[in-house]
């Protein structure tokens, strides 16, 4: 969306205008190492940033895929700790080191990841709906940077969901292993009061439009990791037809409920 100094403000999630816009909002989580890439004042007001920070944020940062990368990554969080997450009777946790990743738990259980190498998660449903609700957070919050208007009525549904999920809703979302090339990431630097300088390259955020249909879709990638959801449906097969023509990468598809 242009750059426009004039424009009133109002929320693009729940279209308030009347309400204070005093704090910042950043569009990848400070906890996902971003603390640069943040939406202009008047997009987002205080009452939104303050409920996707602790009704949606918590649970999205511990969604399985993005927590191994965030554990591996050593990237702390937005109160400047190290990431760690519970499973069952196991802790797995960030040692600080660069994919280096800690354990605690029953010693049959260590034994067997070490054995095998794998540890089977079943994704929690709450993780999988509010990494739902992230992505079109973001995905709405990066149309505020592009030409498009994150106020069009096709982003409509995206902005309920994302926001208040209302109940029996659904939205789908795809998930897939991806080694983006380091010069396409975004390189976080942040002071760490233990090492100093740390620079990391973490993420490449980006829209894609689907020429077939003209719908908008927010690809994310966080280290090995890319997701896809489609902010003008909620359905995502047309996307993926198209995301898969245009990649080539393997998609898997999730589908959460409200």
């Amino acid at each position: 969306m242009e750059n426009d100094t004039n424009r009133k403000y109002k929320c693009i999630f729940c279209l308030k205008d009347d309400v204070p816009f005093n704090r910042t909002e950043h569009i990848i989580p400070e906890s996902l190492g971003n603390d640069e890439l943040i939406v202009e004042k008047g997009f987002v007001c205080d009452e939104c940033n303050s409920y996707f920070g602790v009704k949606v944020e918590k649970d999205a940062l511990n969604y399985p895929p993005l927590i191994t990368s965030r554990m591996g990554a050593a990237v702390k969080t937005k109160k400047r700790r190290l990431p760690q997450v519970k499973y069952g009777d196991m802790t797995f946790f960030s040692t600080g080191y660069l994919d280096q990743v800690g354990m605690l738990g029953p010693l049959t259980e260590i034994e067997k990841i070490q054995q095998t190498g794998m540890y089977i998660v079943n994704e929690p449903l709450q993780s999988s709906l509010s990494m739902a609700r992230l992505l079109l957070k973001m995905g709405l919050e990066f149309l505020t940077l592009s030409t498009r208007s994150p106020y069009e009525a096709c982003f409509d549904e995206a902005r309920s969901f994302s926001r208040y999920a209302p109940k029996g809703r659904s939205w789908e979302f795809a998930t897939h292993s991806q080694v983006a090339s380091r010069e396409s990431l975004i390189i976080s630097t942040r002071f760490d009061d233990d090492r100093g300088t740390v620079s990391h390259a973490l993420f490449e955020p980006s829209l894609m439009v689907n020429q077939h249909n003209q719908e908008v879709a927010h690809c994310f990638v966080y280290r090995t990791h890319g997701f896809i959801i489609n902010l003008s449906n909620p359905l995502i097969d047309d996307t993926l037809k198209y995301a898969y023509t245009s990649s080539g990468n393997m998609l898997y598809k999730v589908v959460v409920k409200s």
